[in-house]
């Protein structure tokens, strides 16, 4: 065992008095001698930790920007992964995704990555990390790098979770630096310390990921199912056609159509064309109001009353609305003690965010959740609609279209609450609307599941470097 070569002087401060033998001559900043990350890599120095570079029979970042330009990126061809492709520990590459040639492809063939390589951001966001798990190839940016293994004997969705829980985070953070954005080079990413239980346990954690990555992409499929759904029910490729060829500067309304509002840009020929759609199609137009059996804002207590530990009360915000709420996902509570004067939630209600970004929107599936005054509140006569058709339709191009039409156009789009009422809501037939909701709520359930087996992944690893792993649950299987 390595003798511990620092010392904390005070536990309060963490100040730490660091023996110059295990001072880098590269790194003489303060950071990078705090107590939390020394003791991290004395943990680490006690499990016996293998350094990246040693279990990796390759490890290769992207091309720079002179090899590959944006100028190189087309429409369809081979993926450039970036860094904004690693998300909640898988590469997402159906969204925000470029692409090269394949002739540029095959100019960059160090860089192109293969299934099973592990994947690591290196710039920017540091530490981020999914495995590659697709048959064709794909490529990279400067931002990420790609890990290839030199064999069996380390199992990458394990790799990847370490890199992606607290203590990962916590090397690849310190590791990292960069006086305007922070990065790893390649011999910093080969530094990082990576402790191996037996093949077998890596498995156990490691086949909670490939579980979790299998029960995101079944929720993928039933959510682009209800996309086509949308777009089949409520003439999507017309409305479309509308949006990209619709240029013209002027709008002759019908008396009969002109209604409480005398801004022009409530009238403008794109709406007018969209209702016509509709109208000739059979698709009956609601004003939100008729729908409804209640509207409401919520409201932002004193700050003494938020906490950001745990609370049975959870405070939800715009940037918490999806379609699935989890509740390890919540980062701010209501204290107990100003319930009375909250009011909480029902499950099954449809929140929109009024304010700044219009119309994200979600199904609560929560239990105990209150929000502030930039969410609204929707509970709805469901023998009309259901919740989870209109917060579908809330989330769709024309749904978010139609709520920007009725907001008020100042430096912030805000809707009130009487606005939020007159916005138009196209009302399918009610079996569509329920598939809809059946769909959503399994991929809801699916997504829920999913990110649970990535906590439990993170944690299992994060137990390991704690000495408080049980061993005995892996005969039990995931």
């Amino acid at each position: 065992m390595e003798k511990k070569r620092y010392y904390i002087l005070n536990n309060c401060d963490k100040t730490v008095l660091v023996f110059p033998e295990i001072i880098n001559s590269d790194r003489l900043d303060a950071n990078y001698y705090k107590a939390q990350y020394l003791e991290l890599h004395n943990r680490l120095i006690e499990l016996n930790a293998n350094e990246l570079g040693k279990i990796a029979k390759n490890i290769k970042d992207g091309p720079g920007g002179w090899d590959v330009s944006t100028e190189d990126y087309v429409d369809f061809g081979i993926p450039v992964i970036r860094s904004t492709n690693l998300k909640d520990g898988f590469v997402n590459l159906n969204e925000d995704v470029v692409y090269i040639s394949e002739e540029k492809h095959y100019s960059l063939a160090k860089s192109a990555v293969r299934k099973n390589d592990v994947l690591l951001s290196v710039r920017g966001t540091i530490g981020k990390s999914a495995v590659y798990n697709y048959e064709s190839e794909a490529n990279l940016n400067a931002a990420v790098v790609k890990i290839t293994l030199k064999d069996d004997t380390v199992d990458p969705y394990y790799l990847s979770c370490f890199f992606n829980s607290r203590y990962g985070r916590m090397q690849t953070e310190r590791i990292a630096n960069g006086a305007v954005q922070n990065n790893m080079n390649l011999s910093e990413v080969k530094s990082n310390l990576i402790p191996l239980p037996n093949i077998v346990i890596q498995r156990y954690i490691g086949n909670k990921l490939r579980k979790a990555e299998e029960l995101q992409e079944e929720a993928r499929r039933l959510k682009e199912e209800v996309k086509d759904i949308l777009e089949s029910n409520l003439c999507m490729k017309k409305i479309k056609n509308i949006l990209i060829n619709n240029d013209e500067k002027f709008t002759w309304v019908k008396r009969g159509n002109i209604e409480n509002r005398l801004d022009a840009d409530y009238y403008k020929k794109t709406f007018i064309l969209i209702e016509e759609i509709y109208l000739k199609n059979g698709i009956k137009l609601m004003r939100l109001e008729e729908i409804l059996d209640d509207l409401y804002t919520g409201t932002t207590p004193n700050a003494e009353f938020i906490s950001n530990e745990y609370q049975e009360i959870k405070f939800l915000r715009v940037d918490d609305l999806s379609n699935s709420l989890v509740k390890n996902e919540i980062s701010l509570f209501i204290k107990e003690e100003i319930r009375h004067s909250l009011r909480i939630i029902t499950p099954g209600s449809v929140l929109v965010s009024i304010a700044g970004t219009i119309g994200r929107s979600a199904v609560i599936n929560l239990e105990n959740c209150t929000t502030n005054q930039n969410v609204a509140v929707l509970q709805l006569k469901e023998s009309i609609a259901k919740p989870y058709y209109l917060s579908a339709y809330f989330n769709s191009p024309v749904g978010r279209l139609f709520l920007e039409r009725v907001s008020t156009q100042a430096t912030v789009k805000y809707i009130n609450n009487d606005l939020l009422k007159s916005v138009k809501i196209p009302v399918i037939d009610i079996e569509t609307q329920s598939k809809i909701q059946e769909l959503l709520i399994m991929a809801s359930e699916k997504e829920i599941l999913s990110k649970l087996l990535i906590s439990e992944a993170k944690q299992d690893v994060e137990d390991l470097i704690e000495g408080k792993f049980n061993e005995s649950k892996v005969s039990e299987g995931v």
